[in-house]
């Protein structure tokens, strides 16, 4: 899923969780879920940032 979500956000930048969930035919909580790895991991970058977290964050 992961992969995934990486290639999808090269094609797609600055998408939020549901956009991306919508985009990929995921349910919300499954690509939630996976984008807090790949954040913590340094792959894509919240905006802003978790600690600055809002509704509608965009992944970039």
């Amino acid at each position: 899923m992961q992969a995934t979500v990486i290639g999808y956000l090269r094609k797609n930048p600055g998408l939020t969780r549901l956009e991306i969930a919508d985009g990929v035919h995921s349910p919300k909580m499954t690509i939630a879920n996976g984008l807090e790895k790949l954040v913590d991991g340094g792959l894509v970058i919240a905006d802003p940032p978790r600690d600055e977290a809002m509704r509608g964050q965009r992944i970039r």
